[in-house]
């Protein structure tokens, strides 16, 4: 409350630079070239007001994606800063994920808003024996920036013998199994379930060493993941319908992808058993007239 008065010696100007500020608090300092991080800009103040990002800001050296909790309540957080309580609010959040290695930018938000003060002819102590019968209130807008951020972007670390590449940067496992079809009117499927957290963007069909006499057909992928978490979380299916030239037992060779932690820095390699399994020759291939 005392932030919200203006006493009549006081001047507004100097409270608004005093009671109001905004920083960029990324979710690391430190990340490797297509590791995704979040960006808060939060606004702090110890006044009443209302203000809104004057324009976007560009993230050169990065992709950026918005995120806007639009089914979400945002709930203001409070913070003790230098013994004063200030209310805080994210102006915008960002998600990144840097395209070059080095010292990187993360540039300044602009932001505009108006500040509300009750202006008071009489001191603290004359208000709480007088009342505030005699004030009056006013409005005063304002902008303020965030300080531009520096952030170091590392190379990957070389792959390990044996790792032809690593498909993404997180915590994943790795599922996979045959789904057979109830008939010879449709064909079998192989379904690949990679779940986890971390950056889904870059997971895609694994390299599956197909044997002779399988022939696969196009593959489905879907995604059920939590865009509203940070990291992300959750699961992408990719599912392989699949027929055989001829009746018999085959085999699938044994699954392994590789994928790197950031936190412990490492790469890691997940395996799923090899699958075997009695096809039916032609399940689910119709026959067309030339």
């Amino acid at each position: 409350f005392d932030a919200y008065l203006l006493t009549a010696n006081e001047d507004a100007k100097t409270k608004v630079q005093d009671n109001i500020f905004m920083r960029a608090e990324p979710s690391k300092s430190t990340m490797y070239i297509g590791e995704p991080i979040q960006v808060v800009y939060r606004v702090y103040t110890r006044l009443s007001m209302n203000a809104k990002a004057s324009r976007l800001t560009a993230f050169p050296g990065f992709t950026s994606h918005d995120f806007v909790p639009e089914e979400i309540d945002i709930k203001p957080d409070y913070f003790r800063i230098n013994g004063q309580t200030y209310k805080s609010l994210p102006a915008r959040i960002v998600r990144l994920v840097p395209l070059a290695t080095g010292m990187q930018t993360i540039p300044p938000l602009t932001v505009t808003g108006e500040a509300s003060f009750f202006r008071s002819r009489y001191t603290l102590e004359e208000m709480a024996q007088y009342g505030m019968q005699d004030g009056r209130s006013e409005t005063l807008p304002f902008t303020i920036s965030s300080p531009p951020l520096q952030v170091q972007v590392l190379p990957m670390p070389a792959l390990p013998p044996g790792a032809k590449h690593a498909m993404a940067i997180g915590k994943f496992k790795l599922q996979w199994q045959i789904q057979k079809a109830a008939d010879n009117s449709f064909p079998d499927t192989v379904e690949i379930v990679i779940s986890g957290s971390g950056n889904f963007g870059r997971i895609t069909l694994p390299e599956i060493n197909w044997p002779p006499g399988i022939l696969p057909f196009d593959a489905l992928e879907t995604s059920k993941i939590d865009s509203q978490a940070y990291p992300m979380r959750g699961e992408k299916r990719f599912r392989i319908p699949i027929t055989v030239e001829r009746d018999g037992e085959y085999v699938l060779a044994a699954l392994e992808l590789w994928f790197f932690d950031a936190d412990s820095k490492q790469y890691y390699s997940v395996k799923a058993d090899g699958l075997s399994f009695l096809g039916k020759a032609n399940a689910g291939r119709q026959l067309v007239d030339p």
